[in-house]
């Protein structure tokens, strides 16, 4: 009984040292490989003009364009809910003609708003870029 535990215990032990011995080199290297892509990124932003996380200044433009990101990235994930929302009604309707409307009507509506959503955004985009280079404010 003692030796079949201590041969558990043995395996155990042998598995557990394997395994480390194996992982500290790959997670030693996961992180070097992680510094050289941050720094190979780092250059090609430089090159682009894109400031970096130290040197980057705080604009107007800069924060509504976070802003407007972050309004789209919500409506993208409220499109997504109601789709998988309407998915899931049509799927569990088994024949029920008024769950199957509803999911029907929910899909068609979130495709709707989305389209809507977009066709605004790129109005106002393509206005917005036509009044600056009028105004010659941007080439």
């Amino acid at each position: 009984m003692i030796f079949k535990q201590a041969r558990k215990l043995l395996i155990f032990s042998l598995i557990s040292s394997f395994l480390l011995v194996v992982t500290i080199p790959s997670v030693h290297a996961a992180i070097d490989i992680s510094q050289k892509i941050r720094e190979q990124l780092y250059f090609i932003g430089y090159g682009a003009g894109i400031p970096s996380g130290t040197d980057q200044q705080v604009s107007i433009e800069g924060i509504i364009g976070t802003l407007i990101s972050y309004a789209l990235l919500l409506v993208g994930s409220v499109f997504l809910a109601l789709i998988v929302y309407g998915g899931y009604t049509w799927m569990t309707a088994r024949g029920n003609e008024k769950q199957l409307t509803e999911a029907k009507t929910t899909i068609t509506e979130a495709a709707i708003g989305l389209v809507l959503i977009m066709a605004a955004w790129l109005i106002t985009a393509y206005v917005l870029t036509a009044v600056l280079k009028a105004a010659k404010l941007i080439s």
